[in-house]
Formats: structure tokens, sequence, C-alpha cells
């Protein structure tokens, strides 16, 4: 989100100073009252790909709820667009999805014209292809090139490509008596793919400024979610969706899927979730619970120059809440491992996705406070920063 006048970072500032940086005008009030209030409580998004690609398995993943039942696919002889609809923490969300054109049985015409007729607005475009093709496909070119054609190249703004099925992309029987390495066989296919999309969005007319700033993301299974590049598919896949939709649905996107997220444990209580993938190893989805006594103290340190700046009373007063808060729990969102009502497959936020995240939501000055009042010898500030701003962000969002 851009900004104006950004401090330079100073180190050693007083309570009041700090105060000054962060709830200066521009900085963090003006930022969280133009991110909660940058949109209203609906969410549309664009999705596109062959039939049996895993759209469906995708979309429930992304949003945490059943909007199809896996293993839906659209009849290849229609050219429906179908529109799927729920209601998430007062924000509704709906998918239209439409499936590849050459699925269709030659009118594509036809086809195209529904698609300007139900999707007037869309805030998030996802283009499915499986992964385990050797090669892009050329139907899935043609879909490009048509959809492209059909609603103009600012299509590609807000589009995310994601390679699904990329938890069964495995090494080539050549590949294995030369020795190559699973992860670079991975990343080999993937970045053969990104370069062929690329070069065919370039290649029917979309700006190579749009191109660049298109993102790639694998998706996999959900029951074990890492790949051979990452540990866990989904929250980078969530993360990248949060980062490309349409700046006027963030909030709404996010306070949909809020009750998902979830950080480690602050103080480390024991109390991490583990999964056993089915090759018998263990994925730790939480950061160690192991705080040294340095971190810990760091923390509190945190927290008290927090509390001397005012950081709550005045970041409750801006969201003009007549209750009163207790000061905000700093272990997380949804602590992994304790009793919470979550909606669909946790999201799970580590230090360096919690400073996207802030950032993404209200740009860079409260990273530079951040930075500033927590130092170096604690690691997770950024976790703590954003389970605190969200816990104000849900009580004041419209639909809360």
């Amino acid at each position: 989100m851009a900004q104006e006048g950004t401090p330079e970072k100073r180190s050693g500032s007083s309570a009041s100073e700090v105060s000054q940086i962060i709830f200066g005008e521009k900085h963090l009030e003006y930022q969280l009252n133009q991110f909660v209030s940058s949109g209203g409580q609906t969410v549309n998004i664009l999705l596109s790909g062959k039939t049996g690609v895993g759209k469906s398995y995708l979309t429930n993943a992304l949003l945490g709820e059943s909007l199809a039942v896996e293993g839906y696919d659209i009849d290849p002889q229609t050219d429906n667009v179908t529109a799927f609809e729920v209601v998430k923490n007062g924000v509704s969300i709906t998918v239209f999805d439409t499936p590849g054109l050459a699925d269709a049985t030659g009118n594509d015409e036809e086809y195209l014209r529904k698609i300007n007729e139900k999707v007037a607005h869309f805030d998030l475009f996802l283009f499915c292809t499986e992964m385990t093709s050797r090669r892009f496909r050329t139907d899935d070119l043609e879909t490009i090139k048509k959809l492209t054609e059909a609603l103009g190249e600012k299509l590609w703004e807000h589009a995310l490509v994601v390679l699904t099925f990329a938890n069964e992309v495995s090494l080539l029987p050549a590949k294995k008596k030369d020795n190559v390495s699973e992860v670079t066989f991975f990343n080999d296919r993937f970045l053969a793919f990104k370069k062929a999309i690329k070069k065919h969005l370039v290649a029917i007319g979309v700006p190579e400024i749009t191109v660049t700033n298109v993102p790639f993301t694998p998706a996999g299974e959900l029951d074990d979610p890492r790949l051979p590049d990452r540990e866990d598919w989904l929250t980078a896949f969530w993360i990248a969706a949060f980062k490309r939709i349409n700046r006027n649905a963030k909030a709404a996107f996010l306070m949909a899927n809020v009750d998902r997220i979830s950080l480690s444990s602050t103080f480390g209580e024991g109390n991490e979730e583990s999964r056993v993938r089915k090759d018998g190893n263990v994925v730790n989805l939480g950061q160690s619970s192991n705080v040294s006594m340095e971190e810990s103290n760091a923390m509190k340190e945190f927290r008290a120059k927090l509390k001397k700046s005012d950081f709550d009373k005045r970041l409750s007063g801006f969201l003009e809440k007549t209750e009163t808060f207790d000061e905000p729990e700093e272990e997380c969102l949804t602590s992994t491992g304790q009793d919470a009502k979550v909606s669909g497959p946790s999201i799970n936020v580590d230090e360096t996705y919690s400073e996207e995240l802030i950032k993404e939501m209200l740009g860079d000055v409260p990273g530079q406070f951040v930075d500033e009042l927590a130092g170096d010898k604690f690691d997770r500030k950024y976790q703590t920063f954003f389970g605190r701003l969200t816990k104000y962000f849900k009580k004041s969002y419209p639909t809360s």
C-alpha cells in the first residue's frame, strides 16, 4: 500500500517519539483506517482451468469451505459458468467456475458471452493447470488467449497461476540415473511452466510489466502439505492470494479467513501441532516452542514499550470502541494445539509471513516501528504485532 512521508528509522527513540512515528498522520492510524475501510463485505473470485485439474479442491482449501463436492466436474458438453456462494464471518464470497474453453463443444463465442454477462467484477483470478504434465497444454494456451481477448489484459493484474497436483510430480527414470535431486527436478518443472505461460502472455499482447508481476504457486494435498520446495503449500498459496487480490477486497478476504490463521505460541508451552506425513516423517507446522531466555526478555521489553507508548489505549480509541479491552494475548490468533473453532484447514503464519501480511495491510512504516521497538533479539516480533493488530481488526471490521 502506497504511503507518504515515511520517516527515517532512528535508534533509541523515546516512547513519545515512537508513538509519534506510529500514530502520526499517514502512519498506523491512517493506514489501518484505510485498510479497514478500503473495501466492502464481498469477495468475487474468477476460477478457470480444464475439468479435472482440482479446481474445487483448491477453492475449498483457499476459503476453508466446501463450495463444491470434491471431484465435481462441470459437464464438458455445456458452456455454463457456475457461481458458488458462501458467507464467512459476515463476508459474502462468490466463486465463478469457468472451465477451460477447450472443454466446451466449439461454441466458444457463446461461452465467452456468458462469462461477460455473469462475471461483472472479480477481485482475484485463479488460473489452474496440472503440474504433472511434461509441458504446458495447447488447450490451456487457447483458454488463456480467448479469456484475455474477452476480458482484456487487466484480467492478469489480479491473477495467480496455480499448478495443481504438484505432490504427484516425480522424478523420471532418466533423471534418477543422472542423480538429479527431487528438489531440482521439481523446481525445473515449476520454472518451465512459469516460463511457458509468461512467454505466451507476452505473445498475445499482455504488457511485460503485468506479466512479470504474475505470481505462480504449486498446490498439493491438504493431508500432507509438504512439497519438495516447501513445507506448507496451502499457507504459501493463501498468502499469495492475499497479496494478489484487489486492494478493495483484501480486508474482506482476511476477515473471512481470520479464524483459520494460526501463529505459534510465543512463550512455548509445548503445544505445537505436528503432523505425520505418509513417509513417516514429522512436519512441525508451528515454530519451535524452545524460546531462549534472551528472546523471552526481549518479548517482555517489547510489550513494556508498547504499553508505555499507550499503544493499546490509542489504538482502541482510534477504532472508537466503547468496551474495555483486556491487554491482547501475545500468543496467537488461534494458538496451535488449543481448542478453538476453526473453519477449514489452518493457515500457519510464521514470522516471515507475518511481516509480509503487515506490510501488505499497512505499508512499510509499521515495519520500521516493530523493528525499532523489538530490536534484533526478539525473533517473533512480527508475529506478535500481527496478532495484536488482528485482534483489533476483528473487532473493528464492519461485519463484526
